[in-house]
């Protein structure tokens, strides 16, 4: 009995460590950006979602700029073309990364409701990425 409960409590750690690991999604020489979904609980609120967070590392000595435009698409609708643009700006060496508190849109993408049946994601892309040397 007690090897079964330190094998489920073993397998759940890793489960959760396995949850917040991040998945690359784009890497050029100067810049890469990493993605992973999250659970985000706002219990105060109500609000139980699923959110997307992204990772921006700038790989470089050069403070940069880097902008893309989001295309998502959710359940029973067509991809939305993402028109508006997002920048991040990033110091030498520079990392800055989504989490559940975020405000900042550039860092994250609504993907689902956890408490409520809705439209949820079922693709994302970064699209038109580019990265300007600011220094």
């Amino acid at each position: 009995m007690k090897k079964t409960c330190t094998l489920l409590l073993l397998l759940a750690v890793a489960f959760a460590q396995a949850a917040d690991e991040w998945t690359s999604y784009y890497a050029d020489n100067s810049v890469q950006i990493f993605y992973r979904y999250a659970d985000c609980h706002d219990d105060a609120n109500g609000i139980h979602q699923q959110k997307v967070l992204f990772r921006f590392v700038n790989l470089s000595a050069a403070k940069v700029e880097l902008s893309f435009a989001k295309e998502l698409t959710y359940t029973n609708t067509a991809a939305n073309a993402g028109d508006k643009v997002f920048k991040i700006s990033l110091a030498p060496n520079q990392t800055a990364e989504g989490d559940c508190q975020t405000k900042d849109k550039a860092l994250f993408a609504f993907s689902k409701f956890l408490n409520r049946q809705a439209q949820q994601l079922t693709k994302f892309e970064l699209k038109n990425i580019s990265v300007t040397v600011t220094e």
